[in-house]
């Protein structure tokens, strides 16, 4: 039931939100559909060298996060301490589909910028299969910054698993919990034999957007040896986010550390 009490709360948001262009209509029409949509040249690749630049200075600062294994770092808010990421998703049309797809009345939001490399144990951006919650809506903007293959760590996609009725389906099928969010790949493996399901691998030259709602079946695919993948992504919530959220996401207080 918790599944879809949230959800009708959104339902009656998308309603009462009509400002949505005709042009974006079909972006967000795609977005409640698949849970993604994949937006070519958002910006241009000179843009994305001096952000991949600037996010490599940052990572050598006391802020940024490193994972044990040396292959995934971090640094959370970095528009606090970047100029030049600030204003990267500041584009009304986006606004507009966090309005309706979210919320109208409040937007919580920060910028991580996350680079992967190849290490023996590296199991991709985000530690394996996951979704980011399963009670509620989850509205990320993700961004390369690098061209990303199949080998460069693409994000990984489970179309169409982000509505409340697919969260209880899929994680009955995996026979797991219901309130289950990370997945073993024996789970992902029992889902797929289904024949309902597919992963999508998403591939993109340096400028790629995708919006996601990360409550669906996610990860960043395990990077091959001698590739490195750059990305930024906009978390937003219509709650603050709270702190064990932020500690997962290896968000470090930079207000002390300037």
């Amino acid at each position: 039931m918790k599944y879809f009490v949230k959800e009708i709360q959104y339902l009656i948001n998308e309603a009462l939100v009509s400002y949505i262009d005709k042009n974006d209509a079909s972006v967000y029409g795609e977005l409640r559909k698949t849970g993604f949509v994949i937006i070519p040249d958002f910006i241009k690749p000179t843009e994305c060298e001096i952000l991949l630049n600037c996010m490599e200075e940052h990572m050598q600062k006391s802020y940024a996060w490193h994972d044990p294994e040396g292959s995934d770092s971090r640094v959370s808010e970095i528009e606090t301490v970047s100029a030049e990421f600030r204003d990267v998703f500041d584009k009304p049309w986006l606004a507009n589909i966090y309005k309706k797809y979210i919320s109208q009345f409040s937007c919580h939001h920060f910028i991580m910028a996350n680079k992967v490399s190849y290490t023996d144990k590296n199991r991709g951006s985000g530690g394996g299969w996951h979704r980011d919650t399963v009670t509620r809506r989850q509205l990320k903007f993700l961004m390369y910054l690098n061209d990303v293959d199949e080998n460069t760590g693409c994000f990984q996609y489970i179309p169409a698993t982000h509505t409340p009725f697919e969260k209880w389906k899929t994680n009955r099928l995996m026979n797991v919990g219901l309130d289950a969010s990370r997945y073993k790949d024996e789970n992902i493996e029992k889902l797929l034999a289904s024949n309902n399901y597919r992963v999508k691998n998403i591939t993109g030259k340096a400028g790629t957007l995708i919006i996601v709602d990360s409550s669906g079946i996610h990860r960043g695919r395990p990077i091959k040896e001698g590739n490195i993948r750059y990305a930024a992504t906009q978390y937003m919530s219509e709650d603050k986010f709270r702190s064990i959220v932020k500690e997962a996401l290896g968000v470090v207080k930079l207000e002390n550390n300037q």
